[in-house]
């Protein structure tokens, strides 16, 4: 339970400026289909999704989707392991409105990169283009 809680208050408590944080606004896409077809996408983009939490059922509804990433960069800095799985976030907005976001791996590889070679901090960040990737296919399809 307490790996849920620093998630959770991260992508609730953080603006939407902050530079962790990554997000897209997706307006006039309804929650569940964007939940659906991010799925889709993530496992397109060569992710295995793990599962789908779904923190609140009620509006505003707000669900994870955790897929594996980085497992290469694990053996060299195990403490990134603290933010496996990776995971994005689907969040419905009180105006409809519906918003997805995760960890900004442009970011995180500044981070730890000095823990790091340059290969695994591109590793990183490939992450993070990955999954941006898979969030403009998203929108095509809506």
């Amino acid at each position: 339970m307490r790996s849920l809680i620093f998630p959770l208050l991260f992508s609730v408590l953080v603006a939407r400026a902050h530079p962790l944080q990554w997000e897209e606004v997706l307006e006039g896409a309804s929650f569940g289909k964007v939940k659906e077809l991010l799925v889709e996408e993530l496992e397109t983009a060569g992710f295995e999704v793990v599962g789908v939490l779904d923190v609140s059922g009620e509006r505003p509804r707000l669900s994870y989707i955790l897929f594996r990433c980085m497992e290469e960069v694990l053996g060299k800095l195990p403490q990134l392991g603290a933010m496996m799985p990776c995971r994005v976030y689907i969040h419905e907005r009180e105006d409809g409105s519906t918003v997805v976001g995760s960890l900004n791996m442009d970011t995180a590889g500044r981070v730890f990169g000095k823990h790091l070679s340059p290969e695994e901090e591109r590793l990183i960040r490939d992450t993070g283009v990955r999954i941006r990737r898979a969030v403009e296919r998203l929108r095509r399809r809506l």
